[in-house]
């Protein structure tokens, strides 16, 4: 089953995942809508204190996926004004030519992928989450593809 959840800044319902609804993967549209996100954690769901990982398939408006984009993914607790205590970091793409791995990590935290190197299936993993507290935590998903940057955010309780 997938859940669909508007990606807005609004706090509303259609936006919020509580940790004991969860039923994964969940669906999320982009706030200027040129992608569509389907996300899951392992495990599932998120566990407080403990290491998650978040995978993400990038998908364009047609649902095709997205191979040749970068997704990063941070979460924050709005009431608290802080952030995770851990830095997650992504996993690195496919390459079909050797890249040094700082300098490809450096490229893809500033929202660009090299030449030659994509994300088969247009699945993007975000490795070293952690809430560490429990609470109403928002995830912010940031995409940059070929319709341009993009976001969305959705807020889980846990």
């Amino acid at each position: 089953m997938i859940w669909w959840l508007l990606a807005c800044g609004g706090s509303g319902p259609e936006n919020r995942l509580r940790s004991e609804e969860h039923q994964q993967p969940v669906e999320i549209q982009t706030a200027a809508g040129h992608y569509r996100l389907t996300w899951q954690s392992w495990p599932s769901p998120i566990p407080m204190g403990e290491l998650f990982v978040v995978e993400t398939t990038l998908l364009d408006k047609e649902g095709k996926a997205l191979e040749n984009g970068t997704v990063r993914v941070d979460a924050r607790m709005p009431a608290h004004g802080h952030g995770m205590a851990t830095r997650p970091l992504p996993a690195l793409p496919t390459c079909s030519a050797p890249q040094q791995d700082p300098a490809l990590l450096a490229a893809i935290e500033a929202g660009t992928l090299p030449e030659g190197c994509s994300y088969p299936g247009g699945k993007y993993k975000m490795e070293g989450m952690k809430f560490h507290m429990p609470g109403e935590w928002t995830i912010r998903f940031d995409v940059t593809g070929p319709a341009g940057v993009d976001h969305a955010e959705l807020r889980y309780a846990l």
